[in-house]
């Protein structure tokens, strides 16, 4: 049985213990391998505490440094390229798609500035100006709920020249982009 469960015959030759000596002999060697591998398991825990833990803890740290250096040289790559294709393209002419671009920024510049005027016209006048003629007196209640309504319109045209305002302001600055 022991022939037929050995692992590695080359190195292990099964040997018949008989009686207590033998049992003692073979517990013997048994502990003294058993002390041997101990010894080299607290050589070995020794070398890598002492050892191996800071050389990976520096590695770690020369990694991220080394990390954190290629994202500095790739933004900084970045950078160049771009100069450089602005530098290239500074000389070329421009583009009849870049033309129809700058034409139709030009068209909606120049509506979004009347429709920006028209709304300083309306908001600056008088609500009765605006309406135009006499009206009959009317009851308080009928008054209040008009003036209600007018104001409201007239915070109404007030966002409405706001947002014209602030588009305005973004075409003019994407006009001077597209210009350059």
């Amino acid at each position: 049985e022991a022939v037929a469960n050995n692992p590695d015959p080359t190195l292990y030759i099964p040997v018949s213990v008989v009686g207590a000596e033998g049992l003692a002999t073979r517990l013997s060697l048994q502990q003294q391998r058993a002390e041997v591998l101990e010894k080299s398991y607290k050589q070995l825990s020794v070398v890598h505490d002492d050892t191996l833990v800071p050389a990976l803890e520096a590695s770690r740290s020369v990694m991220q440094s080394l990390k954190r250096k290629q994202v500095a040289l790739s933004q900084r790559l970045l950078k160049e390229i771009r100069k450089v294709e602005l530098t290239r393209c500074r000389n070329l002419p421009i583009q009849m798609a870049e033309k129809d671009a700058q034409s139709k920024l030009r068209e909606i510049l120049k509506k979004v500035e009347k429709v920006s005027e028209m709304l300083n016209n309306i908001s600056s006048q008088p609500v009765h100006t605006r309406l135009g003629g006499n009206f009959p007196a009317l009851d308080a209640v009928t008054e209040q709920a008009l003036f209600k309504a007018l104001q409201q319109q007239q915070d109404g045209l007030t966002s409405l020249a706001k947002i014209v305002t602030a588009d305005k302001r973004t075409m003019e600055i994407l006009q001077k982009e597209l210009s350059k």
